[in-house]
């Protein structure tokens, strides 16, 4: 029997870019990444980011066909088509849904979402400064000059 803890914390998982994510608890980290347009891959870190061995007691359960899965060389793998769970000692504490876009709940301490680059994109749901600079960047070069909407206008 599995013991549900409050999923404190919401987000997404996306198979259409490069980002990262990272899952925060007491004990130790969950990270994802992006492996193909279907499948990522889900690893235990300790808190400096150094991979750890998955913890004992700890399994994925694929909820569509109730399997539990041992992991694979430290790492857990999951897809956009099927919906997922993590156990850890008959508690879930990381679960996602089915889309190409995947929503996760978490009982964890805190996440944040990285850029294909490494840069940090969001911490806790909150766009982070150097986020916010960049959306701005963009912004500004999709802008069109006044100039050139006249141009435009009068030719």
């Amino acid at each position: 029997m599995l013991t549900e803890l409050p999923m404190n914390s919401r987000g997404s998982i996306s198979f259409a870019n490069g980002n990262s994510y990272r899952y925060e608890f007491a004990e130790w980290v969950i990270r994802v990444e992006k492996l193909s347009q279907h499948v990522a891959r889900v690893w235990f870190a300790d808190h400096q980011g150094n991979p750890v061995p998955v913890p004992a007691n700890t399994f994925l359960l694929d909820e569509d066909d109730g399997t539990h899965h041992n992991d694979h060389a430290g790492s857990f793998f999951i897809t956009w088509i099927r919906h997922h769970r993590i156990t850890h000692n008959g508690v879930n504490v990381f679960a996602t849904d089915n889309r190409k876009q995947v929503s996760v709940h978490a009982s964890c301490l805190h996440w944040e979402v990285r850029g294909p680059l490494g840069e940090l994109v969001r911490r806790d749901g909150k766009k982070t400064p150097a986020a916010a600079g960049q959306d701005a960047v963009v912004a500004a070069a999709n802008d069109v000059d006044d100039d050139d909407k006249e141009e435009e206008e009068e030719e």
